[in-house]
């Protein structure tokens, strides 16, 4: 009689593993399918650990036709004999070499720093604690109508500026996505008031476009470095991060990472809504405080088959969001004015988009960083 209960049972949980098998594949949608699949804005008020979290954040889904999983590697700029030709598209011709002008290619990080005529008033050390300034941020409004102060380029002159000045350094169509930007006040000396420059200028995080679709945070920063050993060399964190004051005065500091190979031509996702009680559960514990963007996006892992050479990019849902690491952890207070988005509470939590899997920020399995499974 135990043995019929026992093999009675034994088909049941059979029965109900294959039904959730099946449930889930068919949750499982063609990037063309999601954007009617759920909410385009995430608005959400929950009470957890004594505090009042306000979401209100957009879903950002790209405009694509398939989702594919690709090989990639880093992507250096020109380099040798072009260095001249760069060089002279820079440089004004009344101007001395290398007068205003720096460029230097960290060809180990795959990181390349390019300023002209950059001011300093914004960062220098000198003037940190005697400068005020505010900043206009907002990553959800349209660019174009955003000026810094007395700036006579707006947001999205600004962005485009530097998109150009990208893709020719690296010799080729470049793609930027604006994940966030600010203007900001012209700067003030605190005692006097008195203006150190002319007008504002606007600061950028830019995340490069691979076939339309953004590549966010790499998987070196899903996880606190505190976690332990991990597989894997040292992968750079591919963005750009930019200065504009005007058209002859920046700075762009970029990394990039370049499409090698074709791995899956296309797989099906689980739409954000499946997976929002993953987000959801982190602000109840108290980790997430605030939400400042959700994007279907390419986090680079690194490839277990080509350890140091090559990279996967898989889909993933990437929550940037004001995370802490307790739930009693404070907001640090500075009076340093700065984007949000280089505090060192803004991260990126990760859902892979295939499976729902968190991403989680606190795991130490040394196979963290290597691509998981992926089915096509």
């Amino acid at each position: 009689m135990k043995t019929i209960k026992s093999l009675a049972l034994a088909s049941l949980l059979t029965f109900f593993c294959c039904l959730s098998a099946a449930e889930t594949a068919e949750n499982l949608l063609p990037v063309t399918a999601l954007k009617q699949a759920g909410e385009t804005r995430w608005q959400q008020t929950y009470q957890a650990h004594g505090r009042t979290i306000r979401i209100d954040a957009a879903i950002e889904i790209p405009d694509v036709d398939k989702v594919p999983v690709l090989r990639a590697t880093r992507w250096f700029p020109i380099m040798g004999d072009d260095i001249p030709r760069w060089e002279q598209y820079f440089r004004k011709p009344d101007e001395k070499p290398y007068n205003y002008y720096d460029f230097n290619i960290l060809k180990e990080q795959g990181t390349t720093v390019f300023t002209y005529n950059i001011t300093d008033a914004y960062s220098s050390e000198k003037w940190f604690g005697k400068v005020k300034y505010g900043l206009r941020e907002d990553p959800h409004a349209h660019w174009a109508d955003i000026y810094a102060e007395d700036n006579p380029l707006s947001m999205q002159e600004a962005f485009a500026f530097i998109q150009e000045k990208v893709s020719f350094v690296f010799s080729g169509d470049v793609p930027l996505y604006p994940l966030y930007g600010a203007g900001t006040d012209t700067p003030r000396l605190k005692k006097t008031g008195e203006r150190l420059y002319d007008h504002g200028q606007y600061e950028f995080r830019l995340m490069q476009l691979i076939r339309g679709i953004p590549v966010m945070a790499d998987v070196d920063n899903l996880y606190f470095p505190s976690n332990g050993p991990a597989l894997g060399d040292y992968m750079p964190y591919f963005r750009v991060d930019a200065t504009v004051y005007s058209e002859d005065s920046y700075s762009v500091d970029a990394t990039l990472i370049q499409e090698t190979a074709i791995i899956h031509e296309d797989i099906p996702l689980f739409p954000f809504e499946t997976v929002k009680p993953v987000v959801e559960d982190l602000i109840k514990q108290g980790h997430i405080r605030d939400i400042y963007k959700i994007s279907l996006c390419y986090i680079p892992f690194h490839n277990q088959y080509d350890l140091g050479n090559s990279y996967m990019l898989l889909p993933a849902w990437g929550v940037t969001c004001e995370f802490m690491r307790t739930a009693e952890q404070a907001p640090y207070a500075g009076g340093w004015a700065e984007p949000y988005w280089h505090s060192d509470t803004c991260r990126q939590i990760v859902i892979n988009a295939q499976t729902g899997k968190l991403f989680d920020p606190f795991e130490t399995d040394e196979r963290r960083m290597l691509a998981p499974v992926i089915s096509p």
